[in-house]
């Protein structure tokens, strides 16, 4: 399914992080559990260009990604955030 996936991408990882969110892709009709678990799949997939990357790729743009112009300004330290693992938000 992901012929290209990092070695930080495993089946146990999986397994061990469905166990901290039992919730997860368990409550409601079999029809939104499966929907639940193929969004987040799907989700996960886009954003690591199928778990091939842990973190974004482009480490040089990190700090150039804060802008404080905007309402909701930066993190604390000033410091801009940048995505890592399966769900990369990225930006601030």
């Amino acid at each position: 399914m992901f012929p290209d996936r990092h070695p930080f991408y495993t089946y146990q990882g999986l397994i061990d992080a469905l166990h901290a969110y039992p919730r997860f892709a368990n409550t409601g009709t079999p029809q939104t559990r499966a929907r639940e678990a193929a969004a987040f799949l799907t989700h996960a997939d886009f954003e690591s260009v199928g778990l091939k990357y842990v973190k974004e790729i482009n480490e040089a743009n990190y700090w150039r990604k804060c802008d404080d112009t905007q309402p909701f300004g930066c993190p604390a330290g000033r410091e801009a955030y940048y995505g890592r693992g399966p769900i990369m938000f990225s930006w601030n």
